[in-house]
């Protein structure tokens, strides 16, 4: 069963804005060995640099950027 890595209340108490459509961000899935894991943080960190002001944003969307065994390691956290 999956469970995220974070606690309920953040799903809970960050609705995202009514206008907010979530784009397409590359994921990552840990398998290429040339596409180092700081780098996809750095990246989607840069994507999402508008949601500065709440973190909470990123945190919920981070996981969504992960696929294959990445995704498995993120449920597991």
């Amino acid at each position: 069963m999956y469970q995220k890595p974070y606690p309920e209340y953040i799903d809970e108490q960050n609705l995202f804005p009514l206008n907010f459509k979530k784009s397409a961000f590359p994921t990552f899935s840990g398998e290429d060995c040339n596409v180092f894991p700081r780098d996809h943080i750095f990246k989607f960190s840069n994507y999402y640099v508008a949601f500065e002001d709440n973190p909470n944003y990123k945190l919920r969307l981070f996981g969504n950027s992960l696929v294959g065994l990445s995704s498995q390691w993120y449920s597991l956290l």
